[in-house]
């Protein structure tokens, strides 16, 4: 059963630099691209599971960041999906529309779509309880450490290093 679920975090990066940096390099904020070359280009990238805890569990994940829609009067817009990769399934899979609009002075990316709680049909019972909290964790989680790489390349973009 999927579940909705809403993410937002700031960069201090424009919407159009945040537009560049997925157009020429998408592979310096969402992971090293996996190497089979079939179909369209799929990242990977490990990711820390927020638990709640102060020791999180890490998790192998494939994103995938579709053709990015056709600009909005306030933005930008891509599909992005990222599924846990490998046999243990800590994260949830996302199916999303990442947003980026502008926000003062930099740019807020927005991701709105749903998930599939991890480690299968049964965990999906103890969802509406705990797991929406852990999965809105990761979810933030996943988009602040987006944010984070956005924001360093293009501060190396603008200072040329």
């Amino acid at each position: 059963m999927r579940r909705r679920i809403e993410a937002q975090h700031e960069v201090r990066a424009s919407v159009d630099e945040v537009t560049r940096i997925f157009a020429d390099d998408p592979g310096a904020v969402l992971g090293r691209r996996r190497p089979d070359g079939a179909g369209p280009p799929v990242y990977v990238a490990d990711h820390e599971a927020d638990l709640g805890s102060p020791s999180g569990v890490n998790q192998e994940v494939s994103v995938q960041l579709g053709e990015r829609a056709a600009p909005a009067a306030d933005g930008q817009s891509w599909d992005l999906s990222c599924q846990p990769a490998g046999r243990n399934h800590s994260m949830p899979s996302l199916g999303a529309v990442m947003h980026a609009v502008p926000a003062g002075e930099g740019t807020e990316l927005r991701l709105a779509g749903t998930y599939q709680p991890p480690l299968g049909p049964a965990a999906a019972v103890g969802d509406g309880v705990l797991g929406h909290r852990v999965a809105r964790r990761s979810v933030m989680s996943f988009l602040a450490g987006l944010a984070g790489r956005i924001d360093r390349a293009a501060d190396a973009r603008r200072t040329g290093c």
